[in-house]
């Protein structure tokens, strides 16, 4: 399980946008989080073997953007990155 925290620190609410740029062909997931308030979103990574690949952005900040992309680790064996090779540039 991946879990997102979205933490409005700002005066005004603030839309959210998460788009899954690999292993997922579901979303993208938005939330609107108040002022002073977070949200969370959380997703069920085993059937991508714990992969994970997101882009976030904020809609009142154009310049907003982060990308989390990784393998969520627990001891078990896993499976290769599933989108090693694919170029996207």
């Amino acid at each position: 399980m991946l879990t997102v925290e979205l933490l409005n620190g700002g005066k005004a609410a603030c839309t959210f946008t998460v788009q899954a740029d690999y292993y997922r062909e579901d979303g993208p997931w938005t939330v609107t989080v108040e002022p002073a308030r977070k949200e969370s979103l959380s997703w069920d990574l085993r059937q991508s073997g714990r992969w994970y690949d997101f882009s976030l952005r904020c809609d009142s900040d154009p310049s907003f953007y982060r990308r989390f992309a990784g393998r969520v680790e627990t001891g078990e064996h896993g499976v290769s990155d599933p989108a090693l090779g694919l170029v996207d540039f």
